[in-house]
Parts: C-alpha cells; structure tokens; sequence
C-alpha cells in the first residue's frame, strides 16, 4: 500500500520556494501560476506493510470537512481521509487493487461506515432488547406460577410483585427499542447515502469506454446507485438487529433453561438445528435467485431510462406503444423470477412456523409428564417451557429474514465492485506554467474498444498552431469527433502522441488539461437548474458579474433579463424551456466563462435553423479570438474562414490546406464541395 501525500503551498516568487518542508522518502516537484499567486506542489511517497494500520493519525492537521476521496483503487480507506486545513491532499493507491474485490461484505461494511459509535450503541441496545426475551419469560412464569397458590393474599401479593417487574421490563424494552431502531436505521441511511456518494464518484472517474460497455448502461448504473444501496442498508439496519435480538434471546434462553431443567431444554431446542440447516439452504437457494432478479431488474431499468430520456423522439415517432410493449416485456422476467422466489419462501415460512408449533406442542406433552413423574414441579416447567417458547420465537423471527438478507447481499456485491472500480486520477500530472495552445498529433492510431477490428484513426499526423484556426471535414464515420475526444482524453490512442505545448497530453494533469479546453457541440447539455448556475458549471467562486459578461458576449443578457426571474429562471430537463438557439448560446456562454485557450466546435451550428445559426455563427466568430479552434463542421460558409481545413477519410488526412488552397487542387475536398454533400 502506498500513500502520497500533496502538499500544496502558496507563494509569490516561484525561485523562493519554502524551506521548511522535510520530505522523507520520496518526492516531485512542481511549479505553476494560480490565481492567488505562485503555486508548489510536493508530493510525498509512504510505503506501508499493512494498509490495514494505517488509521487517521498518520495525518497531522485538523478536520474541517469530511469529504470522500474516489481517486484511489480501493475504498479500503476512503473514510478515514477528510480535507485539512493545512491544504494536505492524500491520495491512497493500492497496489494489489484485486484483493480489495475480494473483501468480505462485512469488511467492506467496517471500512466505510463512519459514526461507529453511535451504531455500537444501537447494537448495545438491541442487545439488551434480546435479553428482554428470556428474563420476561421466566417473569411470566413465575407469575402463572403465583395462581396456584391456595392464599388469596399471598396470590395478590406475589402477583403484584411481578406484574411491577413486567412494567420495569416494558419501560427498559421500550428505552431500548428506541434506541435500537433509532440508531440503526440511522446508521444504514447514513451508509446508503455514503456508498451512493462513493460509487457515484467512482463512476464520474471511468473512461468513456467504460460507459460503452452493455453492462454499463446508464439504466442499470442508476438501479445499483439508488436500489441497490436501498436493499443493502436493510443489512446493518434491520436485519442486523434482529440478529443480534436473537442470537441474545436464543442463547441466553438456552442457557437459562438448561441451568433450570436440562431435560425439557434438549427436547424444546432440538428442532434448532433444524432451523439453522433450514434457513442456510434458503439462502443459498434465494441468492441464486436474487442475482437473475438483479440482472433482469436492471435491463428493465435501461429499457425504461431509454424511453424517457428519448421523450421527444418517441412522440415525434408516434411509437408510445412500442417502447411500453418493450418495458412490458423487459418486467416479463423479473416478474416470473419473483414468482419462483415467493414460492420458495412461502414453502420455508410455512415449514418454519409448523415447525414452531410442533416444539410448542412436543415440549407441551414432555413437560406434563415430567410433571406427572414428579420430575419437575409446575414452576420449573412454567419456566423452562416459556424460555424454550419466547427465545426460540425470536430465532425463528431471524430466520424470516433470510429472504431479505440474501437481496442485500446480492446489493451489497453490485456496489462494492463500483466503489472497487479502478478510477482515473485527474489531479495527477504536470501543470504548464502557461498554455501557448499549439497542439500536434503524432502518428496517432485508435479503435474503439468495443470494436478493436475496426480502426478509426490510422497514423493519424496533425498540427495546430497557437491560436489557429483548423477545421476538420469529411464524411461521417472518418474519425473526425474522434480527434476531439482523443484531444480532450475521453479515450486515449492505441499508440502515436498527442502533444499539447510539446507536452505528452498523458504527463498533463487531466482536470488542468480538461480546464483549458472548451467545447461547444452539436447538442448542447443544460443541467435542469437555473440560467445562472449552468453558465457558471466549470468555475470556482464565480461572481453574478462574471455570469452576465458571459451572458452579454454572447447576446443573451437582454433575454435573460426580460424573464420573470431573470439569471434563477429553472430551465427544465435538458433545457426544454429554451429554443435551439437560446441553449447552444448558454453552452457558448458556459465555455467563456472559464476563459479556454483551446476552443473545440463539434457541429456546433449544423442543428440550429439559419435564423439561429447566423446568430450562433457571428457569436463563434468573436470568441475563437486568440484561441486555438478546431472545429468540425459541414457547413461551406463556416470554412471560408478557416486558417486550415483537414480533409480526413478512413483515418487519415487526405488533403490539407485553405479553402482556396483545396479548391485549386481539385481533389476529393473539391468535389465534396462540388457535389453539395452536406455542405
């Protein structure tokens, strides 16, 4: 296990770094411009023999925030490392990251629960709950006892005895009931709420080809995040104090019982055994069940996620019936697995709960004859048989659960393979000291990870100078978004370079990489929230004043203001409330206000009508100013003004040039043109 450390220092002379760092084993560099001054970053190396011993002592400072850190390849101790005051970043990599798949539920449960405390005392609790069990049973009994007494004052005056003890033993179950289920479930809400905060980090860190994958699907990751984590809470809430309530009850009844008669109690807990073996089968049979429920469940999700999110393509399709015989059919599955499960289970309750009432019966006839053979007298055997009653009531109230446990399971195995997810690091890397934004690609090759056959990108060589203005054309399907993607490292190349600033993309911190480059896209995404907080989405502390200066650049102050509520104007899903034209000028608006060096224009104008478009189109005009634009597009009026056009085909660059250049060639870009194909 190895733990790094990042100490980030501000200062205002980059050649007087501090002095008064003591690094110990291991240590890099590095130095770059912030807004508040110069900026140092140190980074130390530990090495540790047993991650397991590593405990927040090891990191001097003072907690203000507890925040969860995703960046690693374990969560084995995600929660034990907060935010400090001292600005300490700690960075957790295992080097062994399988062993962590193999961590057992209830490790996983230790490792990332917080507030331990307090669930301890839920469990003390319930502890004390399961103990109630016995000692009223032989409360009971001594109570029934009290009605054969011959003395009519002395039966009054036992029996009030113990009813009192019964008022006691009510107000200390009802104290520990409370407490129990009040800390408890807690405790699960608080976990639930964790894992879906760490799993959902996890995913926002994977690679596009990660999301590429069928099993991957939006649908299904959303059901792990949200029901899943719902099923798995029921583990350390309910579930664990029932358990916990029974094992006490049962253990302590029978040990009671024993102590009082032996006989009775071997006769009264023999069926146990049977409990046990019982309820193992249940669950090993239901878990087989549960993880086909699973998966079904989760294809209906995706089925279900694909028709909303696609709304206005169904409508527009008129194919309402076809997407919901599609859903229909997706629950088909899920339905007849549950079926088979209900089945299973109502067979082993009704099993258990005969089982039940045979022993009552069964220990019922033994005690009366040992009774009659003037074994036992009637208070032992009042007492003995209520223990064996109550406590094995209990155990059999545990086992009622099994079918639940077995769904939480099956949960608990689809989170901890997100929150194991190995992730990529975006706040590892160089930090140039200043972006020029020239960029080249070197003899790049790429595929598509799902499709490794098929190659995109073929010894792909490109130059873009600082603040040129180079655009890519071509039919579709020849790599040209691509390049984008590989620019912005969605996917990384199968081999060749990418440099940005004769830097290796690779060596370059990918949320620093990510910071300076804006793109504008066919679609604009808005986030269903107000005007204001999408413009200002990929900024720190950004002011209104700077949300209208980007708004005003981009013509849409005016606009904004005439709405009722101005910049807190909701925009609904996907930004539904506003016209093409009005959402891609919010997206534009989005990109300057984190001021880019390098601007990417990815059919930024091709869905817009010609009234927007030109309205869009002057707008991309003034901001690809001083910046380095690549822009992709099959629009012949938008190339006109290009420094370079790119003309890509199977992979490779086919022509290059101006427009003025490739039009004298009289080449394959000539002829696009010629032919009208989309431009």
């Amino acid at each position: 296990m190895k733990l790094k450390r990042q100490l980030t220092l501000l200062f205002h002379d980059p050649q007087k770094p501090p002095t008064n760092v003591n690094s110990s084993i291991k240590r890099s560099q590095s130095v770059r411009k912030s807004r508040s001054g110069w900026r140092q970053s140190i980074i130390e190396e530990y090495t540790f023999d047993n991650s397991n011993d590593i405990m927040v002592d090891v990191i001097q400072g003072t907690a203000t925030e507890a925040i969860s850190k995703r960046y690693a390849d374990t969560s084995a101790i995600n929660d034990i490392i907060g935010y400090y005051e001292d600005n300490i970043e700690i960075l957790v990599t295992d080097e062994s990251s399988s062993a962590n798949n193999n961590m057992s539920i209830f490790e996983l449960i230790r490792k990332t629960m917080d507030k331990k405390v307090f669930y301890g005392v839920g469990i003390l609790s319930a502890m004390i709950d399961g103990g109630i069990s016995p000692i009223f049973s032989v409360v009971l009994a001594n109570l029934l006892n009290t009605y054969s007494i011959p003395d009519r004052n002395e039966l009054l005056k036992s029996s009030r005895i113990f009813a009192l003890y019964v008022l006691l033993i009510a107000a200390v179950s009802g104290t520990s009931g409370l407490l129990k289920y009040f800390l408890l479930e807690r405790a699960s809400e608080r976990w639930a709420v964790r894992l879906r905060h760490m799993g959902f980090g996890n995913v926002l860190r994977q690679s596009q080809s990660w999301f590429d994958k069928s099993e991957n699907a939006t649908g299904k990751v959303t059901t792990i995040l949200i029901s899943d984590t719902e099923s798995a809470k029921f583990l350390i809430g309910h579930f664990a104090g029932n358990v916990v309530i029974g094992l006490v009850s049962l253990l302590g009844g029978a040990i009671w019982a024993f102590i009082v008669g032996w006989q009775l109690t071997l006769v009264g807990f023999g069926s146990v055994p049977v409990l046990i073996l019982f309820s193992e089968l249940e669950g090993y049979i239901l878990q087989k069940y549960e993880l086909k429920q699973k998966i079904a469940t989760e294809t209906a999700a995706n089925e279900f996620y694909q028709g909303i999110s696609s709304i206005r393509t169904v409508y527009s399709l008129s194919i309402e019936k076809i997407i919901e015989d599609k859903f229909q059919e997706a629950l088909r599955k899920p339905f007849l697995i549950g079926i088979r499960k209900a089945f299973i289970s109502g067979a082993s309750t009704g099993f258990l709960e005969g089982l039940s009432y045979f022993t009552k019966a069964l220990t019922l006839w033994y005690g009366a004859q040992l009774v009659s053979q003037g074994i036992y007298d009637l208070q032992k055997m009042l007492i003995v048989w209520t223990l064996v009653i109550f406590c094995t009531t209990s155990a059999s109230g545990v086992i009622s659960t099994v079918p639940y446990y077995s769904k939480s399971k099956q949960a608990i195995k689809s989170i901890q393979k997100m929150i194991n997810l190995p992730a990529i690091l975006d706040n590892v890397g160089i930090c140039p000291d200043k972006l020029q934004g020239s960029i080249m690609f070197k003899d790049v090759n790429f595929s598509y990870p799902e499709r490794p056959d098929i190659k995109i990108l073929d010894k792909l060589s490109l130059k873009l100078e600082s603040g040129q203005s180079v655009a890519l054309v071509g039919k579709s399907g020849n790599g040209k978004s691509t390049v984008a993607a590989l620019l912005q490292r969605i996917y990384e190349p199968n081999s060749g370079s990418i440099m940005l600033d004769y830097e290796n993309i690779k060596d370059i911190q990918l949320r620093w990489l990510r910071e300076n480059i804006g793109i504008v896209s066919q679609e604009p995404v808005l986030f269903d929230t107000t005007i204001a907080e999408n413009i200002a989405y990929g900024k720190d502390d950004t002011t209104q004043e700077e949300i209208e200066i980007a708004a005003k650049q981009v013509n849409m102050h005016e606009f904004i203001s005439s709405l009722p509520n101005g910049y807190n104007t909701k925009l609904g899903s996907t930004g539904s409330q506003l016209s093409g034209g009005e959402r891609q000028r919010i997206a534009i608006a989005r990109v300057l206000i984190r001021n880019p060096k390098i601007l990417i224009l990815d059919e930024a104008t091709s869905a817009l009508d010609t009234k927007n478009e030109s309205i869009v189109q002057e707008t991309l005009n003034k901001v690809q100013q001083g910046r380095t634009t690549l822009m992709i597009t099959h629009r012949l009026k938008n190339l006109r003004k290009m420094s370079k056009i790119v003309l890509i085909e199977d992979g490779k660059i086919k022509e290059s040039g101006t427009h003025k250049e490739l039009m004298s060639l009289r080449g394959e870009y000539f002829e696009l043109i010629r032919s009208g194909n989309s431009y």
